[in-house]
């Protein structure tokens, strides 16, 4: 089976909160705390959590060209 793509696992229903929850596929770095990436998002709804994955998607594409930048001027 192919390697899922994106940064996010499969949301699912939280048994604690009752709310779609999702987590970063994988763990973040350091770096990627301190820049306020976060690793889980919930929601109430199923569209509020995509809405919010794709608003940290954003936040992540950003980090990465800073990081991008910050490595070009050393």
């Amino acid at each position: 089976m192919p390697e899922p793509k994106g940064r996010w696992a499969v949301p699912y229903l939280s048994d604690r909160t009752g709310q779609p929850t999702v987590y970063t596929r994988r763990p973040l770095q350091p770096p990627e705390v301190r820049f306020g990436l976060r690793s889980c998002l919930s929601a109430g709804t199923l569209e509020r959590l995509k809405l919010l994955m794709a608003e940290e998607d954003e936040k992540y594409e950003q980090y990465v060209l800073r990081q991008n930048s910050h490595q070009n001027t050393r």
